[in-house]
């Protein structure tokens, strides 16, 4: 994330004095403070551009334009946006009741409570965590980064003096790096755009949660790249909320410097002593308090979801460099125990990925069944299919934004990378942003995991499945460009702002978390589960006491009684009320089904990287 060439002290120099954005919010492509050649910026006295509510839009304070007056519905208060990261969007990738308030989807905030209430103890109840399959998010809390590079933002001691450096010239000791490169190295950073309250109600129950003790002020935050807005305990208080609001659910969090499942010491949180790692699970374990899993009573490959529910061990906790940063708790798994399948240039290489992706979900239920045995049936299967930043798609975007024209294009050559990536382009896009490289992922992930979806149905020998061969999914997904409804956003309009010129099917999106509970469905209801032969006789049994919530958390209570989702009548299910939850999960899929078209300035193909993928849309599309 950061390629010399773009970050270089001259380079920064540069951009500082031959920038200019213009007097206008509205008219320039981000919604910064403008600046011109003249102004050094230390002094902060640049225009400054506002939210008006009677216009909806951006614009410039000294232009003179109606403004009601009204706060921003992004920032929350005061009139100032610094920078289109925080400006509202056009259209809004979440709706807002008339208060302003969110308005989840339907069905997915209770999604397990769901599947319980309709598939009863014989189905999803009697499902242990490792049978399901869980849609996740990758870098969940990039949502709300700062603009302040973190000092662990890199792995190697030559890389971390350069982070340092940039951490002190961007919200560190100095602040001399002017808010548009600050905002462009967020946007190379951000992997999501709906927090983590919305990604909860959006039906994500896998969490990466990647923290870091930032060295200065010795306070961990989240990072990706850059350090979060705020401190990582404000997350966990914002998860232990929508847990005590949602008591149907259980939540895996995975904790992590970088996303490194091995590392430990050192080597995963360099710098940070062992008494300031066990102070910071001190806090964990006291902010989850009552809804940690126990591995002395429950175990995830043995103990069914409904015992889980009913003895409100409802947040499980992968944490990486176990030993040194919980003590080896007996509330925490290790972090080791999860087999993370990740290509990183993915995309950039689409058809030797696509290819990994299927072979990797062909033989998912063999490599389900290997991990699980980790940890004494703990293992974790977990597939990313995001794609990270190239050092040349960075240096190009930073080129495209910086650089007046024509000199923006002249020295630029990552348009033409792109069509050589993706052949049949145009070579006039170079993508602007993460979002903008995760939706085209998006695009082209979509296959594999449609493919898997059906072709793990298709598998009716039961022993097969069950003794571990044959399609499958993992127990987590984890992808960039959460969109409402649960979706992966596919089309090529960034999550984080406006459309941009001839784009075709902007914001088309995949039903990605339907997908995941549609497999768990028919798990449930067909009777696939891996640990069946591995329940103790009392957790086989076990009955969900539906008229005694005594053991639910206090703030739980009321809302458990009140929830659609979450009947009192839980033991009422079976193969008839199967069939309802298999028909309204098939209706939600059908209204974001895999959608393939050609736009050749996007990337966007749909005979390309084989033919494969023409008979399977084919195939897929006389099946619906």
């Amino acid at each position: 994330y950061i390629p010399s060439a773009t970050m270089s002290a001259p380079h920064l120099f540069y951009v500082a004095y031959t920038r200019c954005a213009g007097a206008s919010c509205v008219g320039s492509k981000y919604y910064d403070r403008a600046f011109s050649p003249l102004y050094f910026w230390p002094f902060d006295s640049r225009p400054e551009c506002h939210w008006c509510a009677s216009t909806d839009k951006c614009s410039l304070s000294s232009s003179g334009e109606a403004c009601d007056g009204a706060l921003p519905k992004a920032a929350g208060g005061g009139g100032f946006v610094g920078s289109q990261y925080s400006c509202p969007l056009y259209p809004s990738p979440y709706p807002t009741d008339d208060a302003g308030e969110d308005v989840p989807p339907d069905f997915l905030p209770d999604w397990m409570g769901a599947l319980l209430d309709s598939t009863g103890d014989d189905g999803f109840g009697r499902m242990a965590l490792l049978d399901l399959s869980l849609p996740g998010t990758h870098d969940s809390m990039s949502y709300d980064l700062d603009e302040t590079i973190s000092e662990e933002a890199a792995d190697s001691e030559e890389a971390r003096k350069v982070v340092r450096w940039l951490h002190w010239m961007s919200g560190g000791t100095l602040r001399l790096m002017p808010g548009e490169i600050e905002e462009y190295l967020r946007l190379q950073a951000k992997t999501q755009h709906l927090s983590l309250s919305q990604q909860l109600d959006n039906g994500i129950r896998f969490l990466d949660f990647r923290i870091s003790l930032e060295l200065t002020t010795r306070v961990w935050h989240c990072l990706h790249f850059l350090q979060s807005a705020r401190p990582a305990v404000h997350y966990l208080r914002i998860l232990r909320n929508w847990l005590d609001e949602h008591p149907s659910e259980v939540v895996v969090l995975w904790m992590s410097r970088e996303g490194n499942v091995g590392a430990t010491g050192g080597r995963q949180y360099p710098g940070i002593s062992v008494d300031e790692k066990l102070n910071m699970w001190k806090e964990v374990e006291t902010i989850f308090d009552g809804v940690l899993l126990d591995t002395r009573i429950s175990s995830v490959g043995r103990t069914p979801i409904r015992a889980l529910v009913e003895r409100n061990h409802r947040l499980v906790v992968y944490a990486s460099d176990y030993d040194e940063f919980t003590n080896a708790s007996p509330y925490a798994l290790d972090g080791a125990f999860i087999d993370n399948f990740w290509r990183g240039n993915a995309v950039f290489e689409e058809p030797d990925t696509l290819a990994a992706q299927r072979e990797y979900l062909a033989t998912a239920a063999e490599r389900n069944a290997d991990v699980r045995e980790r940890g004494g049936g703990s293992g974790f299967t977990l597939m990313s299919m995001n794609t990270a930043g190239q050092g040349w798609q960075i240096k190009g975007a930073a080129q495209e934004r910086f650089l007046p024209w024509p000199l923006d294009r002249l020295f630029n050559n990552c348009a033409s990378r792109m069509g050589t990536s993706i052949p049949g382009g145009d070579g006039i896009w170079c993508p602007e942003t993460l979002l903008d490289v995760s939706q085209l992922s998006n695009y082209y992930g979509q296959i594999a995991m449609e493919e898997a979806y059906h072709k793990s149905e298709a598998c009716s020998d039961m022993d097969k499945t069950v003794s571990g061969t044959g399609w499958d999914l993992p127990n987590a997904f984890y992808l960039d460009a959460l969109d409402y409804n649960g979706l992966l956003r596919t089309g090529p309009t960034p999550l984080f702002g406006s459309a941009r010129h001839a784009m075709i099917n902007g914001t088309k999106a995949y039903a990605y978390v339907d997908t995941v509970i549609a497999h768990n469905v028919w798990v449930a209801c067909e009777g696939r589960l891996h640990s069946d032969s591995d329940y103790s006789n009392e957790e086989r049994h076990f009955t969900f006491p539906s008229n005694n919530i005594a053991s639910l958390p206090q703030m739980a209570k009321g809302r458990y009684l009140q929830n659609s989702s979450v009947s009192s009548n839980l033991d009422t299910g079976g193969a008839r009320s199967c069939e309802g939850i298999k028909e309204r999960v098939k209706r939600r899929r059908a209204n974001h089904s895999l959608s393939l078209w050609v736009d050749a300035t996007f990337g966007r193909r749909s005979d390309w990287p084989t033919q494969t993928e023409v008979r399977l849309f084919a195939q897929l599309q006389r099946k619906r």
